[in-house]
């Protein structure tokens, strides 16, 4: 698992389709809306859509999912959504922008307490800014390939830990609290500072 994270952090590629909604009497197509596919970081899969208007405005609409890994003893899994508005000063490939968004993560460990299988887990929900730079070609046909690179900036989160046993969990405290801190160590190291945004 922790191989293939590695190789889908490696990947750097974003690849999609624009298709034009109207175009104007000389042919050219003032706005392009489509679907697209990302391989990422942090989150390395994301599926969304991607406009663009006069070549000179952008936004999108992006979902990602993380799948479950494993750090530590601690399974992390979570997913994230993000708007974001682009601006090329050029009026060409390369772009400025922001995104706001959330992230969930859950982070997730078993143990046995007295005989007794426990799973504690830490669910946060953060609210995410993402100031990024990039570079955007559309082909003829509508096809487009891209790169952007910024970081994600957790700027509020809310997060609760909990167990699946609450009798072993009030019979034995100490080793329950133990139990969650580990569950909550991993995910909160993962979640609370920022990260490179790279696609």
């Amino acid at each position: 698992m922790k191989t293939t994270f590695r190789v889908l952090t490696a990947t750097f590629l974003l690849v999609g389709l624009s298709l034009p909604v109207f175009a104007d009497g000389g042919g050219s197509n003032p706005f392009t809306i489509g679907p697209k596919v990302s391989l990422a970081v942090p989150i390395p899969l994301r599926i969304g859509v991607e406009a663009k208007w006069q070549n000179m405005i952008g936004g999108s609409f992006d979902y990602g999912i993380l799948p479950s890994l494993t750090f530590n003893d601690v399974s992390i899994k979570g997913n994230n959504w993000n708007l974001a508005a682009r601006f090329y000063p050029f009026m060409e490939s390369f772009f400025v922008g922001v995104g706001f968004g959330k992230q969930s993560l859950k982070g997730s460990k078993v143990d046995t307490i007295s005989g007794q299988s426990v799973t504690a887990t830490a669910d946060y929900t953060q609210t995410i800014l993402i100031p990024h730079i990039g570079w955007r070609r559309v082909f003829a046909g509508g096809f487009f390939f891209g790169t952007e690179l910024g970081v994600q900036l957790p700027i509020s989160k809310a997060f609760t830990i909990t167990t699946d046993r609450a009798d072993v969990e009030a019979a034995f405290p100490t080793e329950s609290n133990n139990l969650k801190n580990q569950a909550n160590a991993e995910a909160d190291k993962y979640g609370d500072i920022p990260l490179p945004w790279v696609g």
